[in-house]
């Protein structure tokens, strides 16, 4: 947590940045009074977010490409204090993602942060990312009703760089696994089965490897969840909240999408997919929704799902609220 006004007033602005494997991404509460009082309301924040693929960084080794980050994500942090320096926030936590966790320089690269912009920055754990992603829904959904009457929630937030899968009981973590299968390394992986093969080559390995990487917490979810409507399921990603294939048009909070829905669309994502030139698919959204709702759709098959609830508000809300309500007096 980082203070910026040595006085702070008995309820202090905040702000969140948030350093994803794919953008910069910063939210500040307007009116600290009203965010405490008030029911949830996206309207009681401003958001902003800036694209910097950071996780593209990462080399075999795992080591992120210091020079790189420096001048893609470290303009984009700046760029998010004078932001904050406009809306006079007192305090400001900034925390780091997937692609930080996996970064075996990661303690080079908070330096680097630290030097240029005097903040420091707190790398969640696997199971703190996952908990507040749960929590944010939990704050903000119109359906906690529906969410309470069912004892157990199955999470599926696919980023660029990774997809959580969590499952709770009565709000209690049982397990969480990260994948190495987010949107981008979807990506990066068809187009490197491309060159030894065709689409439909590409497009099938990659489902089978993507499946097979989430088999264990298929299994997990079978051996401990006796009765699937036992279970609410929620989910976030790019490829869920794009699914008409328009990177401009964005899937509303709190959307319910019927198993129906999303095979859907997989399958008119997938038509257009393969009848697209390969060399073009680098810049068709639609390879993206392909490729993420098919795991989607195979989490619901296997574990007897019948809908997605999607979650319009990632984890920085979770930590917003958590930083507010410790400061507040």
């Amino acid at each position: 947590m980082n203070i910026l006004t040595p006085s702070l007033p008995p309820v202090p602005r905040v702000a969140v940045i948030e350093l994803s494997s794919t953008a910069v991404k910063l939210l500040i509460g307007k009116d600290s009074y009203s965010i405490l009082r008030q029911p949830f309301s996206f309207k009681l924040f401003a958001r902003q977010s800036y694209l910097t693929y950071t996780h593209r960084l990462l080399d075999d080794n795992l080591e992120l490409n210091a020079d790189g980050f420096a001048s893609v994500v470290l303009p984009e942090i700046q760029k998010s204090l004078a932001l904050i320096s406009r809306f006079s926030v007192d305090v400001v936590e900034v925390i780091a993602t997937a692609a930080y966790r996996k970064a075996a320089n990661r303690a080079q690269i908070l330096q680097l942060i630290k030097h240029h912009t005097g903040l420091d920055t707190c790398v969640l754990a696997q199971e703190e990312e996952a908990l507040a992603t749960f929590d944010a829904f939990c704050l903000s959904t119109a359906y906690g009703k529906q969410l309470s009457a069912h004892p157990y929630s199955l999470v599926i937030d696919q980023g660029g760089g990774s997809t959580e899968l969590a499952l709770y009981h009565n709000r209690q973590l049982l397990r969480c696994d990260s994948l190495n299968i987010g949107s981008e390394v979807l990506r990066k992986s068809f187009f490197n089965l491309l060159y030894s093969g065709d689409t439909d080559f590409a497009l099938s390995q990659t489902s089978a490897n993507s499946h097979a990487l989430m088999q264990p917490f298929i299994d997990f979810c079978r051996e401990n969840v006796a009765n699937p409507d036992d279970v609410f399921t929620i989910g976030l990603g790019k490829s869920l909240s794009h699914t008409s294939g328009d990177p401009k048009r964005k899937i509303r909070h709190d959307t319910i999408f019927t198993v129906k829905k999303l095979l859907d669309d997989y399958c008119n994502a997938d038509i257009a997919v393969r009848h697209s030139n390969p060399f073009l698919l680098a810049t068709e959204p639609m390879l993206t929704v392909r490729l993420g709702l098919d795991n989607y759709l195979h989490l619901c098959r296997q574990l007897g799902q019948n809908r997605i609830v999607h979650s319009g508000t990632g984890l920085w809300y979770a930590i917003f609220y958590q930083i507010l309500n410790r400061l507040a007096r």
